[in-house]
């Protein structure tokens, strides 16, 4: 009976991912980084995505600037009065002419 026990324990697919996590856990606790290391890990991180996150917004900045000539959004709509009405129509449409993920299907 105990062999039968042993052979449905090990077939069954949630018994086998408990003990694949439980055995991962168990490295993780006795191999594993310490606290401190864990902190300063998620400091790098954090400071990694920080970074990233002002280079993108910088990017953004850059990007109207370049397209729109003014690099204050409050002054956007004295700028775009000067322009022909086409490249008022043109300058939206060439930003957003890349495909979305969402509508790949």
């Amino acid at each position: 009976m105990a062999a039968d026990d042993d052979k449905m324990t090990r077939s069954d697919p949630r018994s086998r991912l408990s003990a694949y996590v439980g055995s991962g856990w168990h490295v993780i606790r006795t191999r594993g980084p310490n606290q401190v290391q864990f902190w300063l890990i998620a400091l790098a991180i954090g400071i990694a995505g920080g970074t990233a996150a002002m280079l993108f917004r910088r990017g953004i900045d850059a990007l109207q600037t370049f397209l729109y000539g003014t690099d204050d959004i409050t002054q956007l709509h004295t700028w775009a009065g000067t322009l022909p009405w086409f490249w008022v129509l043109c300058i939206p449409c060439l930003l957003y002419t890349s495909p979305s993920p969402r509508d790949r299907g």
